[in-house]
């Protein structure tokens, strides 16, 4: 995951405000919001920008423009009549980035509000690991019942049909990049229910089931 900074200032009616963000690659842009009077001024100011397009009454401050810095101000026509709205957007060069939008409404005061995405963040380095780690760990659970199965005779043709719905709800109820610290707890749990299983023959329905249990909440909670 890519990460660039940015930095919104807005000044106008005798205030000054300014709020820093955070742009992620793969994750939704920022939110921004902007409320500018008449003769205020904004700028964004950020590393890499592929485009921006403006949209509305808003127009680009040349003058006010530098490295890696953007200014706009209400066009003429706007300010006169005291009314007005547009937007700007801006795309970064890599297309993993989401396109960061900023709303303006013409007010008679200046309020700035940006919000950022919550991004989770990784387990590991390994963005392959990140990415397929909940599939693998319900894959594996999958094989580990087919082992029990060979453990325990009696119980042959429900444990087959445990792990083969082991593997259907792990394929159908996992997304990339779902965290899986729980489903590996949860499914350790299942296998020691499995053990006292075979341990106490006697009471091998109840433990199963209780497994099977364990094993459903470790695929549907176990992502967060």
């Amino acid at each position: 995951m890519s990460t660039q900074s940015l930095s919104l200032e807005v000044k106008g009616a005798g205030v000054f405000l300014s709020s820093p963000a955070s742009w992620h690659s793969g994750n939704d842009a920022p939110e921004c919001s902007i409320e500018l009077p008449a003769t205020g001024s904004f700028s964004i100011q950020t590393a890499s920008v592929g485009k921006a397009v403006v949209d509305g009454d808003l127009v680009l401050d040349e003058g006010a423009c530098s490295a890696g810095k953007l200014a706009y101000r209400w066009s003429s026509s706007a300010a006169e009549t005291g009314s007005g709205s547009g937007s700007v957007t801006i795309s970064h060069p890599d297309d993993d980035f989401e396109d960061f939008e900023v709303s303006v409404e013409m007010g008679d005061g200046a309020a700035l509000s940006l919000k950022e995405t919550k991004v989770v963040a990784p387990l590991t380095n390994n963005d392959t690991v990140n990415r397929y780690g909940a599939y693998a760990v319900g894959f594996f659970a999958a094989i580990c019942a087919l082992g029990f199965a060979l453990l325990m005779p009696a119980h042959r043709s429900e444990i087959i049909g445990a792990s083969g719905a082991i593997a259907l709800w792990t394929y159908f109820a996992t997304d990339e990049y779902d965290r899986f610290v729980l489903r590996i707890l949860g499914f350790v749990g299942a296998g020691v229910a499995m053990f006292a299983a075979m341990v106490m023959p006697e009471n091998a329905d109840t433990l199963i089931g209780a497994a099977g249990l364990i094993s459903a909440a470790a695929i549907i909670w176990g992502d967060n």
